[in-house]
């Protein structure tokens, strides 16, 4: 969107496409906020999610932009999305291309949104909701198998073949796409790149949209020397997020 879509926008593109499904309990935090009038504006998310003020307005941010965007793509799919972003790309104000896009105002397209999530909210398990804990590795390591534990400990101490081993230990059928993107780096990194290929696309079969997975196969094809499919899927990983200065470097070293 050569870098006009707001920050709002941006985060609810790579939340939603992250491959994780939204926590009951982030349901559960985002229904006591709309009932006391706490929700966080869109504009006061700029310039970032993680610097508002505390870590449960941060999870509030992200559960607000993730339910957002479900609610979207569910009324009008992918295509609907791909519509809303060329016409900010082509200077739409963000708001305006989801208004025309939906053929409603956004205030009533938020009115639709405070319903879905009321429902939504009525589906989950009560026992779950009020669990959520605003210490973000302690929450992540609950999703964690004992294996993907131990090897993620191996790699903070530098041992790379050793985490592999315990990633893929880890790895079943329905792994996690973080774990998966993990165990595809640590293949790159031993320069195992068919391998590490193989994985990247078991993550974007089921996730396209999956910012890690676009980004490391378009550095590995690079490393391969295919800079043809390797610019490819690094812009497609700069459509999801444009402001990782990593992902920036890459692309100008292919492009070279």
């Amino acid at each position: 969107t050569r870098n006009n879509a707001p920050v709002w926008l941006q985060e609810a593109i790579a939340k939603y496409f992250d491959g994780e499904g939204l926590p009951d309990s982030y349901l559960y935090l985002l229904k006591r906020r709309m009932e006391e009038g706490r929700l966080i504006k869109m504009e006061d998310m700029h310039p970032s999610i993680a610097k508002l003020p505390t870590a449960e307005d941060a999870a509030l941010a992200f559960a607000e932009v993730h339910t957002m965007m479900e609610l979207f793509i569910q009324k009008r799919g992918i295509k609907g999305l791909l519509n809303v972003l060329n016409a900010v790309e082509n200077g739409t104000d963000a708001i305006t291309g989801f208004e025309n896009e939906l053929q409603i105002k956004f205030d009533d397209f938020y009115k639709e949104w405070i319903e879905y999530v009321k429902k939504k909210v009525e589906r989950t398990n009560p026992a779950e909701l009020e669990k959520l804990v605003f210490k973000d590795e302690k929450v992540k390591e609950k999703k964690r198998g004992k294996y993907e534990v131990l090897g993620d400990t191996l790699l903070e101490r530098g041992f790379v073949e050793e985490a592999l081993f315990e990633y893929e230990k880890e790895i079943k059928g329905e792994s996690s796409p973080q774990l998966l993107n993990k165990t595809a780096f640590l293949y790159m990194k031993l320069g195992r790149y068919e391998e590490a290929l193989k994985i990247c696309d078991s993550v974007l079969k089921n996730y396209p949209f999956n910012y890690t997975a676009n980004f490391q196969k378009g550095k590995i094809l690079n490393l391969m020397g295919k800079k043809d499919e390797a610019i490819f899927y690094l812009k497609s990983a700069a459509y999801i997020n444009p402001f990782d200065p990593e992902l920036l470097s890459e692309i100008e070293k292919v492009k070279r």
